[in-house]
């Protein structure tokens, strides 16, 4: 577009366009904002998501397991290292303990992981609904035609 006392070269004319003898405009695309509330919907780190909820039974009882996981296991290597707090008065003991804890432990972070993927399992219930009813609409759409 030339330049004219009504539209100076400087003037931005990004929302015209003009072909000849055509004039097409194009609206302005503003950016998109995200506000606080879809920021705070941000994906969050299991971590973060296991603690930001209410506690529960299950959510009590993952966190004491842990514990007491962590304890058996400390107190056991404890007494396998420097003989206290049972004066090391069986490795036995101390090592079928250990391996308990451990077992323990484990079970512990598999609850973990469960827990804080229930989110991500509960947000795509909704697709898995929708795809299992289309398969089921596609099901009875092939047994009409066949019979």
């Amino acid at each position: 577009m030339p330049a004219t006392a009504k539209t100076p070269k400087t003037q931005s004319s990004a929302s015209t366009r003009s072909h000849t003898a055509v004039h097409l405009h194009w609206p302005e695309v503003e950016p998109r904002h995200f506000s606080n509330r879809q920021a705070s919907r941000q994906p969050r780190s299991g971590f973060a998501f296991f603690f930001s909820r209410p506690i529960g039974i299950a959510k009590a009882f993952t966190v004491l397991s842990f514990l007491v996981a962590t304890c058996v296991i400390a107190l056991c290597l404890l007494d396998l290292a420097i003989a206290w707090p049972w004066m090391g008065a069986s490795p036995l003991f101390n090592y079928g303990f250990v391996i308990c804890g451990l077992g323990l432990l484990g079970l512990t972070f598999d609850v973990f992981r469960d827990l804080a993927r229930m989110r991500r399992k509960n947000r795509w219930r909704h697709l898995s609904e929708t795809i299992g009813s289309h398969v089921a609409n596609q099901e009875s759409k092939s047994a009409d035609q066949a019979a």
